[in-house]
């Protein structure tokens, strides 16, 4: 994410350059039971996620949450299932009978925390003093957990969440093990994670849902049906930063462009590191490249070039801005499903 949505000072953001890298689609992940309870209220009993069974976790077995429910969940102006309604189906309550829906966040230093806000209330890219602004994701009244985020600790269980019931993690893994624990103990939680990390049927029992009718995959961005991604940014001291003599010093610029940024921005090596899920491949997707024709490009998920971007341009030189909507670029082909 570029400085200035971590409300740098114009001063230091005046001395980086952000270079655009990759995209990253970000996904709502729910506990598992309460990601089998929006299945049966969508009405996809034919694959229960309540046993691990193959195929729950298709695209096709996938519940959904709109836009607006995902801003009503994490904003908790929904904050139980009873408040909660599928196609006005009600959402059956855990087996707890607490119905509060937990959250299992970020902390604000995070830049998964920052492109949620991004993402669901326009954060950072607004004015903080307007309506608009009011409506935001929760934030955490425990002492220093929205700056550097806390450590899940799975013996305080219940204590790890503050009075609204928000959890701030540190990492990914503190998020998801708050998530799993919310299962383990009949309870819903909700979350916010990058769309590449990986569930399982026991200590890490989260789901990912579909938002407005798919899932976080490389095939649905490519295939311009997903859009909840950032670009993310490489940090480099401009000649006025005080760090720039350490930068600039014998071969770290060329590490800096020649591997760093340069892997990122390479279709190839970023499938390297794709996860094969049931819903779709999941990982980060390089940006359209000036000069070069979508409609030539292999779209293929196992070739990771993005068909939108959020620059003004898709020209290298040209700075990222996720405040930006993604903008389509060229024309778009057949999209090879897998």
């Amino acid at each position: 994410m570029e400085p200035k949505l971590f409300g740098l000072s114009a001063t230091t953001i005046s001395r980086l350059v952000s270079e655009g890298a990759a995209a990253i689609p970000f996904g709502v992940v729910v506990s598992r039971n309460f990601y089998a309870a929006l299945q049966a209220a969508q009405g996809l009993t034919g694959c229960l996620d309540t046993v691990g069974g193959a195929g729950d976790d298709t695209e096709a077995c996938m519940p959904n949450l709109t836009k607006a429910q995902v801003r009503g969940l994490l904003s908790q102006q929904i904050f139980d299932t009873t408040s909660l309604k599928n196609g006005g189906v009600d959402i059956a309550a855990p087996s707890s009978g607490d119905t509060v829906i937990r959250i299992c966040k970020r902390a604000d230093t995070s830049g998964t925390e920052q492109s949620h806000e991004l993402l669901w209330f326009s954060e950072g890219c607004i004015d903080a003093s307007s309506p608009q602004a009011q409506i935001k994701l929760a934030d955490s009244v425990n002492a220093g957990g929205n700056q550097g985020g806390l450590v899940w600790n799975q013996t305080l269980g219940a204590g790890n969440f503050d009075a609204n019931l928000v959890f701030p993690g540190r990492g990914s893994g503190d998020t998801e093990s708050c998530i799993d624990w919310a299962d383990d103990n009949g309870l819903y939680a909700i979350g916010i994670n990058s769309g590449d990390r990986s569930p399982n049927d026991a200590s890490l029992e989260f789901r990912y849902v579909k938002v407005d009718g798919w899932a976080p995959s490389v095939n649905n961005v490519q295939a311009q049906r997903y859009f909840y991604y950032t670009e993310n940014t490489v940090l480099r001291p401009t000649a006025s930063s005080p760090n720039f003599a350490a930068y600039n010093t014998g071969v770290r610029p060329t590490i800096f462009s020649n591997y760093l940024l340069a892997s990122l921005r390479n279709a190839t090596v970023l499938a390297r590191g794709h996860a094969l899920r049931d819903w779709g491949r999941a990982g980060l997707l390089v940006r359209p490249v000036a000069g070069v024709a979508v409609a030539a490009l292999p779209l293929n998920p196992a070739v990771p070039i993005n068909t939108t971007t959020r620059q003004l341009s898709i020209d290298p030189g040209t700075p990222v801005d996720n405040c930006f909507e993604p903008v389509a670029v060229g024309t778009l082909p057949v999209i090879v499903d897998p």
